[in-house]
């Protein structure tokens, strides 16, 4: 169920959960993260060509960021992050009842 702070929007795919938030300049948005594109490359399908998402009905948590792709940490002194980094992160002021994508 959608509501004003953790809306629903309907993607290609499935449904996904997003949340509402307040910038530090006061201004309201809603932030949907980590909305994935493609079937994560790992195992099988590293280094292949991208695959298309399974459909999905349940609406999808992407109120939280997802992992980075590698990267060296100068401070950790260490490299950090995923493979599996091929979301999406979508920052608006409205969505409208016809969905995305």
């Amino acid at each position: 169920m959608s509501n004003l702070e953790h809306p629903i929007v309907v993607t290609r795919y499935g449904p996904v959960r997003g949340v509402k938030k307040t910038a530090d300049t006061g201004v309201d948005y809603l932030n949907f993260q980590k909305i994935p594109y493609c079937k994560p490359p790992v195992g099988e399908r590293r280094f292949k060509d991208l695959e298309a998402l399974e459909p999905w009905t349940e609406p999808l948590d992407c109120t939280q960021q997802g992992p980075s792709g590698y990267q060296f940490n100068k401070l950790l002194n260490k490299i950090v992050g995923s493979e599996d980094h091929l979301y999406v992160n979508v920052f608006t002021k409205e969505v409208t009842t016809d969905g995305w994508m």
